[in-house]
């Protein structure tokens, strides 16, 4: 409102609410319209690099007006809001990999006087694509989500465990008959499984109810289950293919071949399919891959702990 030019950002760790705070802010927080510019995986299949047409595809689909993307941004009602989830999806860490996030930042730029920009990004692969591009110089305010103390994740936890209207049950005994500091202990080990991050434990919540009867839940009560030593990768290549994947959050094989070179199609694609069958990765469209939602916090905890 104060016709300050720039975007609002939003960074933080797989899990970690970037999504919910990101829509909670466009639909509560910032009055306006709200655009939801998605990025669609089939407009790259056959394309080495995502491009500026694509994003213009995005804005045209998200506004219903088709018309290059200065004309939709002074047509539509000022103080309107877009919301770009995910940016790391726009960029490509190869050679002219940074056209995208370089045209967004001039849309920013220019427009961020009389619309609200609202970005999210993995912080991890925010750091590379600062270092390639111009997004940084468009950005007004970054906000970086850190993961909850304990005493706020347990209070989480328990709202959406109340939300269920179930109860549980734990060690053979009933959550009504289980004593304050008992509840607090058995709550405490997801909070310490999952360092804080609000999705990681609800997910280990969801993954520890090992019986459903009538009313009731059971929560497993051997304490590897809420463990996950991910497995050592002795092979380099591996490991890099997975950084890449967390850096982009998903690939298809075209992207792969512009990243590592064409010559190495064959490994590439024997690669892929060793990663699909161990479910490090899963397939979200045809040709198109992400790292599996359940390891995905392991793997960023394995790549740059």
């Amino acid at each position: 409102d104060k016709g300050v030019n720039g975007a609002i950002i939003l960074l933080g760790e797989t899990m970690q609410g970037k999504s919910f705070l990101a829509n909670h802010t466009v639909n509560h927080l910032i009055e306006g319209k709200a655009y939801r510019i998605n990025k669609s995986n089939q407009s790259k299949q056959g394309s080495q690099l995502p491009s500026k047409n694509d994003l213009h595809l995005a804005f045209q689909k998200a506004t219903g007006l088709k018309e290059n993307i200065n004309k939709i941004l002074n047509k539509i009602e000022a103080k309107s809001v877009f919301l770009i989830e995910d940016i790391e999806q726009w960029w490509l860490r190869s050679p002219n990999g940074n056209v995208v996030i370089d045209e967004l930042s001039k849309i920013i730029e220019k427009y961020g006087n009389r619309h609200y920009f609202v970005l999210t990004s993995n912080i991890y692969a925010f750091e590379s694509i600062k270092q390639t591009t111009t997004i940084q110089d468009s950005l007004m305010e970054t906000v970086v989500l850190s993961p909850l103390n304990s005493a706020d994740l347990i209070k989480i936890l328990e709202n959406r465990h109340q939300l269920g209207g179930l109860e549980f049950v734990y060690n053979g005994v009933s959550e009504q008959f289980m004593s304050e500091s008992k509840r607090k202990k058995l709550f405490l080990k997801f909070y310490q499984s999952s360092n804080g991050n609000v999705g990681v434990a609800l997910r280990q919540w969801i993954a520890n109810i090992i019986d459903v009867e009538e009313n009731k839940i059971t929560i497993s009560d051997d304490p590897t289950a809420f463990e996950f030593d991910f497995p050592d990768l002795a092979d380099d290549l591996w490991k890099n293919m997975l950084y890449q994947f967390h850096l982009h959050k998903n690939l298809n094989r075209t992207d792969l071949y512009a990243i590592y070179g064409e010559e190495n199609k064959a490994w590439i694609n024997r690669i892929i399919a060793s990663m699909l069958k161990a479910q490090l990765l899963k397939t979200i469209e045809k040709n198109t891959f992400e790292i599996n939602t359940v390891v995905k916090p392991y793997v960023e905890s394995y790549l740059y702990d």
